[in-house]
């Protein structure tokens, strides 16, 4: 009920990024019935009450998504670093599986250990290298253009310059190392210093011929949506706005790690 109604007031974009979640900068749970949620995409400075509905319904209605998604909500208020940790997780779990279908492996021969890889990857490298960066961006964004109620078309080019010519070229890099990493030790880490030489000069070789594949893929599918992210999103939901575009990516990801 309050997705229809969000968008029979004209408000479809405010439903979408919602339900990607981040997309807030102050939600407070009141009951079971009722979030109350700050939105700069709300103007001027409007609060929104949702009740009932689908989003934060009661027990006794029912709806465990609801409780679900209210119970999100909070944790991404009170701890935004773990409620994006299980986003980014959740999502490369499932974007790892999706490619394992995409190459063809059976549904019953669906490897867990290489969906654990990833998630793994997604928590422990992803989530905190893109929080830095994602701070990182806006603290210059500030220092070159000052605090400003309306962002401009250059601070947005700024800001996606940023993102994809010094943010993605390093995480795109980081990441294939960090996979291979964690990869070779979910099979057993090397135990003799040769091994780890072998190991090294494989991965350096393999790193070379991916890099530029992943990246270009990188540039294919998230200019686009880091423009909505850079110009709608506030800075505290922007890794948990690009988590959830990062479905596509993560499968992306897969396939190309993975070859």
């Amino acid at each position: 009920p309050f997705f229809y109604e969000m968008f029979f007031r004209g408000e479809a974009l405010l439903a979408v990024l919602t339900v990607l979640a981040g997309t807030v900068d102050g939600i407070r749970i009141l009951d079971g019935r009722r979030i109350t949620v700050r939105s700069p995409l709300i103007r001027p400075r409007d609060i929104v009450s949702l009740r009932g509905g689908s989003l934060a319904c009661s027990a006794s209605e029912g709806n465990r998504i609801g409780e679900l998604w209210a119970s999100y909500l909070r944790l991404l208020n009170e701890r935004p670093m773990m409620a994006k940790l299980i986003t980014s997780g959740s999502l490369g779990g499932i974007g790892d599986i999706a490619a394992q279908l995409i190459e063809g492996t059976s549904p019953f021969a669906i490897s867990i250990r290489r969906a654990c890889v990833l998630i793994a990857v997604n928590c422990f490298y992803i989530v905190p290298i893109l929080t830095f960066f994602y701070a990182l961006n806006e603290w210059l964004t500030r220092k070159a253009f000052g605090r400003r109620k309306s962002q401009t078309g250059l601070q947005l080019a700024f800001q996606l310059a940023f993102d994809q010519l010094l943010n993605a070229p390093i995480v795109c890099y980081g990441f294939l190392w960090v996979f291979a990493i964690a990869n070779r030790l979910a099979v057993g880490a090397p135990t003799q210093q040769n091994d780890w030489l072998t190991f090294y000069t494989a991965t350096r070789v393999a790193c070379a011929e991916k890099y530029m594949s992943l990246l270009v893929q990188n540039w294919k599918i998230w200019v686009v949506p880091q423009c909505v992210n850079f110009a709608v999103v506030p800075p505290n939901g922007r890794v948990a706005f690009a988590s959830a575009v990062a479905l596509v990516w993560s499968i992306v990801q897969s396939l190309v790690a993975n070859q």
